[in-house]
């Protein structure tokens, strides 16, 4: 349901560490399966909750503020299971995310949603937010999905760190006459221009300490976003780039080699 066997057999013996299976003894299997039984009673109860509006908003305020123990992170686990689009095995939901409109936005098997991160999903009739496995987006970030945003297996966004898939703009470029625009999100919409793009981080892709990623990036494969940078054009694979805005400086080892001269 949340958590694979393997992953509940890990945490009995604390051995998260480890690459070989876990074996339990038979206390520890029961121990095991208590838990499982315990656990499944109080999905079905977040279940139902989950589906009455007014208890559903009451839930997300209490388990957002939970602690950080075994307890909290197996609520949030339950609650966002049933409020996102979709959510696999083993995903680690912090104290005090937000998730804004989590009809759109996806998160993978393994994936860790650190502290006080926000993940805006986008409006109901558009964008989305695709994390996938193994991911870690550290504490106090945003991710906004307005353009849509896809993060690949194993990458890593490092804490205060921003990407933005929308972002007012200060004119229209199809406007002849140049008329004055708002940059404020809340000003009516005929007087905002708003770009909408896509933001792909490819697997193994790191975003450092406080950086930010604009819309219509895409950081390649294995690609290192130094700290406090900010992106503004693609970044190759293997490359490693670093300032405002980001420019490439070196290439990182590629498996099986070194990169070239």
């Amino acid at each position: 349901m949340l958590y694979d066997d393997e992953y509940i057999a890990r945490a009995i013996r604390g051995e998260y560490s480890t690459e070989l299976a876990t074996r339990l003894n038979l206390s520890e299997r029961m121990m095991a399966l208590t838990l499982k039984s315990g656990m499944a009673v109080a999905y079905a109860g977040i279940l139902i909750l989950c589906h009455i509006p007014f208890l559903s908003l009451l839930l997300e305020t209490f388990v957002r503020t939970f602690s950080r123990g075994a307890v909290g992170f197996f609520l949030r686990g339950a609650y966002y299971k049933n409020r996102l689009k979709r959510m696999g095995k083993n995903v680690f939901i912090d104290v005090g995310v937000t998730i804004w409109t989590p009809e759109n936005v996806e998160i993978d098997d393994g994936a860790h949603i650190d502290t006080n991160v926000t993940i805006l999903g986008g409006s109901r009739d558009h964008g989305s937010v695709q994390i996938g496995k193994y991911v870690h987006v550290a504490s106090n970030c945003m991710i906004a999905g307005r353009g849509g945003i896809k993060i690949g297996d194993y990458a890593a966004i490092a804490a205060g760190s921003n990407i933005y898939s929308g972002s007012n703009y200060y004119q229209d470029p199809q406007d002849k006459a140049g008329r004055l625009l708002s940059m404020s999100g809340v000003a009516p919409l005929d007087m905002q221009y708003v770009i909408e793009e896509p933001v792909i981080i490819e697997e193994y892709g790191f975003i450092s300490l406080n950086s930010t990623v604009l819309p219509g990036v895409r950081v390649g494969k294995a690609a290192v976003v130094g700290a406090h940078s900010l992106v503004t054009t693609d970044i190759p694979p293997f490359s490693v780039a670093v300032g405002a805005p980001a420019k490439v400086i070196k290439q990182r080892p590629e498996p099986g080699g070194m990169p070239s001269s």
